[in-house]
C-alpha cells in the first residue's frame, strides 16, 4: 500500500467492492474501499480510512478485505 492524492491506495488481486471492509492481518479494521480504478486485470482501490487510522502507518503492509472475521 502507498498513498496517493485521493488517499491510501491498495493494489488488489481482484476488485472489490466499494464499501468493503479493509482489515490487517490481525483482524484489526483498517477502513473501508471508497473507490476501485485501473484495469479489471490489475484494479487499485483507494482506502477511506477508519476513525483513529493514520494512513502513513499503513505504507507497505499487505491488507484484506471483504466480511470482518
Amino acid at each position: 500500500m502507498h498513498i496517493g492524492s485521493k488517499g491510501p491506495i491498495i493494489k488488489c488481486r481482484f476488485a472489490p467492492k466499494p464499501g468493503e471492509t479493509v482489515l490487517s492481518r490481525d483482524g484489526k479494521r483498517l477502513g473501508e474501499i471508497y473507490t476501485i480504478f485501473g484495469p479489471v486485470s490489475e484494479p487499485y482501490a483507494v482506502l477511506k480510512p477508519a476513525s483513529g487510522v493514520k494512513p502513513e502507518k499503513l505504507v507497505g503492509l499487505t491488507v484484506y478485505y471483504g466480511e470482518e472475521r
